[in-house]
């Protein structure tokens, strides 16, 4: 969860990522990168795709990938799904290079809100700065609660390469009845 506070007027606003993905025409899916923004039209703070990683992600990603490899290399497990375990993870990470590079040469349509649609956007160099607040000229700071845990994941909202709705995701149950929820496309209660 994102908390944004304007140092200069009253404008407070909490935002959440909800989980999105691209799928491919051959069906492969990835997940997709997305910023808090300030839009025009909607006039908040709102969220878009993030076209590449901050540079402070991938350092880490590929920093993480390297270490694994000479964790491999030592070949000092106790068991073998921590071997398992980070063969996947450099395979995975490896498979999202490929895909978002090819994500980007596939990509025409430019950023925008995910909610309205604008292009006419403010975006912030990383994942985590705070917001120049149009409003008022102040700064709209930014603050991240982080929640560790384990649970079961909604099921992302499907996207064409170019950020095109295909497929709305659902939460998994127990619910009355159903054991599948449709997963909001949009805050409760924003408007």
């Amino acid at each position: 969860m994102f908390h944004f506070n304007c140092d200069t007027c009253d404008f407070s606003r909490d935002i959440d990522y909800l989980p999105r993905e691209y799928v491919f025409d051959d069906g492969r899916r990835m997940h997709m990168l997305q910023r808090h923004i300030w839009c025009a039209q909607c006039n908040t703070v709102t969220v878009a795709e993030a076209f590449r990683e901050d540079s402070e992600s991938r350092e880490w990603r590929l920093e993480r990938r390297e270490q694994h490899r000479r964790e491999l290399e030592r070949n000092d497990f106790k068991h073998d799904f921590e071997r398992d375990l980070r063969r996947k993870w450099i395979a995975d990470s490896e498979e999202y290079d490929r895909n978002l590079t090819e994500w980007q040469s596939l990509r025409t349509r430019p950023q925008f809100c995910l909610k309205c649609g604008n292009e006419d956007i403010i975006v912030p160099e990383k994942n985590w700065s705070d917001l120049a607040h149009p409003v008022c000229g102040g700064t709209l700071k930014c603050t991240a609660t982080i929640i560790f845990g384990t649970f079961i994941g909604p099921e992302p909202h499907k996207y064409t390469s170019d950020g095109k709705l295909i497929e709305l995701g659902y939460r998994q149950g127990p619910f009355e009845g159903d054991q599948r929820k449709q997963l909001e496309l949009w805050w409760p209660n924003d408007t």
